[in-house]
């Protein structure tokens, strides 16, 4: 049957569509220069996935690594295809031993993906596959509800991988930024955990503690996104939104809020208010450091496309 992932979250919808063929049987991998790319064929019930790698110890992995080394920005685009065509295996998985044989091998491709990129000076990627490896990992002891909830947070940056391809050139020029991040979060405890999870992936974050404060940072400096808790005192999360969305600088600027609220009525304010996304507290930091590096890149790329009169900087909208 085909399968459609499809999540509206209040102030954003994300469409993968998987087609009616797609298996663990069908999948050709790509070759990459690592031994772990994924092997249906040897993963089974007692198999288990080596834990999710840092930033840092991609390069330490590279070293141990053996084989001759491709030219990953012309193979690109035939990894981000089959790298999405795992993905669909994954989410038509038939049974429990075709969903753990599916996830051991988009792990794995996930992981070579990483460590070539990393290998190759593409470190916007590289940083990219260490959160997204470690999310997709959750799928192996998942029960199916929640597995398919997970696929729906992997699926916006599976495709933003495969629009990459028809980008390649861009790959590289994204490895030399330091992404600007603004943090508002009237709890100290709170601003500084998200911050430290943010640095981890090579962010650079800025706090502030209240919407006066955020909204001054906001109109003096350009920053690559703005994580908005809703419940501040004054000026709540919404409010101070749409009063970010009257800046020239901040009009385009992704705007994710952050909030234990999940009511329908918060997700349709985030909307209105002009928001972007919706994530839920208790923070997933994982899923936190895909999503916004995930809008980051694709910002970014959008940006650079438009500047250039490329019509296809509608594909990163």
């Amino acid at each position: 049957m085909n399968k459609f992932l499809a999540e509206n979250d209040g102030a954003s919808q994300m469409k993968i569509s998987l087609s009616d063929d797609v298996s663990a049987e069908s999948i050709e991998l790509v070759s990459l220069p690592l031994s772990s790319r994924g092997d249906f064929s040897s993963f089974n019930e007692s198999s288990s996935l080596e834990p999710a790698l840092s930033v840092d110890s991609l390069a330490a992995e590279l070293e141990n690594s053996i084989g001759e080394q491709s030219n990953f920005l012309i193979d690109y685009g035939q990894i981000a295809h089959s790298t999405r065509r795992i993905f669909a295996a994954l989410a038509n998985a038939r049974d429990s031993a075709e969903r753990l044989s599916c996830a051991g091998a988009f792990s794995n491709q996930i992981r070579s993906l990483g460590v070539s990129a990393a290998e190759n000076g593409v470190m916007a990627l590289a940083r990219l596959c260490v959160p997204l490896e470690a999310v997709a990992a959750r799928i192996i002891d998942s029960p199916p509800e929640t597995a398919l909830a997970i696929l729906r947070k992997v699926a916006n940056t599976i495709d933003l991988l495969v629009s990459l391809s028809r980008h390649s050139d861009e790959l590289e020029p994204l490895s030399r930024i330091e992404p600007r991040v603004l943090v508002v979060d009237d709890e100290d405890a709170s601003r500084d955990a998200i911050m430290l999870s943010l640095q981890k992936v090579q962010m650079n974050p800025v706090g502030s503690a209240d919407s006066t404060s955020a909204l001054s940072e906001a109109a003096g400096t350009i920053f690559d996104l703005i994580l908005l808790d809703v419940e501040m005192p004054g000026i709540n999360g919404f409010g101070l939104c749409a009063r970010i969305r009257l800046l020239p600088c901040q009009k385009t600027t992704p705007v994710i809020f952050v909030s234990a609220l999940q009511d329908l009525k918060s997700r349709a304010s985030s909307l209105v208010s002009g928001g972007n996304h919706f994530i839920n507290r208790p923070i997933d930091f994982d899923e936190l450091n895909l999503t916004v590096l995930t809008f980051v890149i694709k910002c970014r790329i959008r940006d650079v496309l438009r500047g250039q009169g490329d019509a296809s900087w509608v594909e990163f909208r």
